[in-house]
């Protein structure tokens, strides 16, 4: 009953911190759920697991041949998990921050992740997705602009009286519009200049074909064989032109995708809003100036994605659930369009802290046997470091430590500690701490960090999920050569810490 009521306490201090630092509209509402589920999770998991293996193991002890329908995953030889896991892992300060934080982190992406992929869908000029859905209809959708900023050149060009209208009903420009600026290609004079008609103003067709001598005679012959002032040169121009303004829409339109991925920019926040030029049908010929190119749009949304795998591939054990995650991602990469793609639900464990106080279960007890105390590699590597001049004022300069005991050790199966998050990392590696590819961890060094003592050590922990066996090979990553190793963009100097206060 006692352990009953702390749970239920825990649950709900989780759920009133949520509430407070989400005020509970009905987008904050389902955020604040979230992270409580998650801040739950973090500290539920462990101990649900702990009783899930000694369920199993107990059952196996009764019903043996159990073992083999479940391939040997829960042997009975395990040591199940009990509450006092569970309490310890909620007592632990630095242990509750990090599972808060890690939630909150991950809200935070979450809420990005959504608005950058929300923005590629609706971010398209048209307002639709920003990417091409279909390059064939792309294509003549920029054709068919072409058309129309042609018409609108058109019913505003000065032709002769005795065709004008019929050339223009043939190409349907009857209705007079604005045609956007800068519309001459392929011509030292624009398509108004070469289609004005050049006759007297007061010349009359029906007056010439009247009395022939009397309306100008053969001066007026000859000025109408020019192209502008007949029927068939005024067509030809014209077939000529409305083609030139098709491959001109056509040529930007695919640059425009091919430059960017095959996303078009962001000209403005919906289809109405983009579009600076329409035709008397409402149809946009002229776009407004690009705000966001598409590159920016399309790498967003690839470093999205990226990072949400990345998040999914270092999940490193049972306490971190990954359910609908999983199935948000893959329906977002099978139709980017399709905003239907579900929700994230995290329950994320205990993470392993940089700090002796670690929340995993013991060493292994064999430790020290598979790999002996390598103390004096580190104390050398150390004085190496010194002797050339370099400081331990970054975590980088720190990392150098573990990273070159490790390339030294790299024969008998030495590696680096990987730690997406959290603090004393650099490059996502602890600055601490060394894992041999079977799992055994080893922290190298105490005080570790800017103006730590970094002392050379060699000391055996435990790893992995509450109640597993101290290991966690699935943390190993292989080693780096120092002298290939190109730290990140280094971060603000932290401040010195205080001198420790003499006893």
């Amino acid at each position: 009953m006692r352990q009953f009521k702390i749970y239920f306490s825990l649950f709900l201090l989780v759920a009133v911190f949520g509430l407070l630092f989400y005020p509970p509209d009905d987008a904050r509402a389902a955020v604040g759920i979230k992270f409580t589920s998650c801040a739950v999770g973090g500290f539920v998991a462990p101990w649900l697991t702990g009783q899930i293996d000694k369920g199993l193991t107990n059952l196996l002890k009764k019903l043996p041949g159990l073992g083999k329908f479940f391939g040997g995953l829960v042997g009975a030889s395990e040591v199940p998990v009990g509450d006092q896991n569970f309490l310890s892992a909620w007592s632990n300060k630095t242990l509750r921050a990090d599972i808060l934080a890690r939630c909150t982190a991950r809200e935070i992406f979450n809420a990005m992740s959504k608005g950058i992929v929300d923005n590629a869908r609706t971010a398209g000029r048209n307002g639709g997705p920003a990417f091409v859905r279909n390059w064939r209809n792309f294509q003549t959708d920029s054709q068919y602009r072409g058309e129309g900023i042609f018409r609108a050149m058109l019913s505003n060009a000065q032709l002769c009286d005795y065709f004008g209208n019929d050339l223009k009903g043939l190409f349907g420009a009857t209705k007079k519009s604005s045609p956007p600026k800068n519309t001459r290609t392929g011509n030292l004079d624009s398509y108004a200049v070469r289609s004005r008609c050049t006759m007297p103003s007061n010349f009359s067709m029906a007056n010439y074909q009247k009395d022939f001598s009397g309306n100008g005679g053969w001066n007026a012959f000859s000025r109408m064989l020019e192209p502008q002032n007949n029927y068939y040169g005024s067509l030809f121009q014209s077939l000529d032109e409305v083609g030139q303004q098709r491959s001109l829409e056509q040529s930007a339109d695919l640059n425009q995708v091919i430059a960017n991925k095959g996303f078009t920019g962001k000209s403005g926040k919906d289809a109405n809003d983009s579009c600076k030029t329409k035709d008397p049908n409402g149809k946009c010929l002229e776009y407004k100036d690009i705000k966001t190119p598409g590159t920016v749009i399309s790498d967003s949304v690839a470093a999205t994605v990226q990072q949400e795998l990345a998040w999914i591939t270092n999940v490193h054990s049972i306490g971190e659930v990954v359910s609908a995650a999983t199935e948000v991602l893959l329906n977002r990469l099978a139709d980017l369009s399709n905003p239907n793609e579900g929700d994230y639900k995290i329950y994320e464990g205990p993470q392993l802290p940089d700090s002796p106080e670690g929340q995993g279960p013991p060493p292994p007890a064999d430790a020290l046997q598979k790999h002996p105390d390598q103390t004096a590699i580190v104390k050398t590597i150390k004085s190496q470091i010194e002797s050339s001049g370099i400081g331990f004022t970054t975590e980088c300069e720190v990392f150098g430590i573990p990273m070159r005991v490790a390339w030294q050790l790299k024969g008998d199966g030495a590696g680096l500690l990987s730690k997406p998050s959290g603090e004393n990392i650099c490059d996502r590696f602890s600055i601490s701490r060394i894992i041999y590819s079977d799992g055994y961890l080893f922290k190298i060094l105490s005080d570790a960090g800017p103006f730590g003592d970094n002392g050379p050590q060699w000391s055996p922990e435990g790893c992995g999920p509450v109640g597993g066996n101290g290991t966690c090979p699935d943390r190993y990553r292989q080693t780096i050569d120092p002298e290939k190793f190109v730290p990140p963009t280094p971060t603000p100097e932290p401040t010195p810490r205080e001198p420790k206060p003499t006893i």
